[in-house]
């Protein structure tokens, strides 16, 4: 496959994992194991599919469509660090409670 098609391929995959991460966020079992596809996706491809010489190429579009993908990406990131901080908080407080 060329670099194009590997890149496209790539986005759509992504963005459809992306659609199912966002679709499971308030079920934390689901949300995770979403979250850990596409953290395989992103390791196994991203410096393939996205190296130097395929971003100087890219379209102003596809630009724009990397950096939406992106802070997607991020926000996924940020509600799964505030589930694992309330989740942490949780366990410290009842780690720390009278046992009854």
């Amino acid at each position: 496959m060329n670099d194009e098609g590997s890149k496209n391929n790539f986005l759509v995959t992504c963005e459809r994992q992306l659609a199912r991460a966002e679709n499971v966020v308030n079920n934390h079992k689901k949300f995770l194991v979403e979250l850990e596809g596409l953290n395989l996706l992103i390791e196994e491809h991203w410096t393939e599919v996205f190296n130097e010489s395929s971003l100087s190429s890219m379209s102003k579009e596809e630009k724009n469509d990397l950096k939406q993908l992106t802070r997607r990406i991020k926000f996924l990131e940020q509600i799964a660090k505030s589930k694992a901080t309330w989740f942490n908080g949780l366990e410290d407080f009842t780690q720390r409670s009278p046992k009854t």
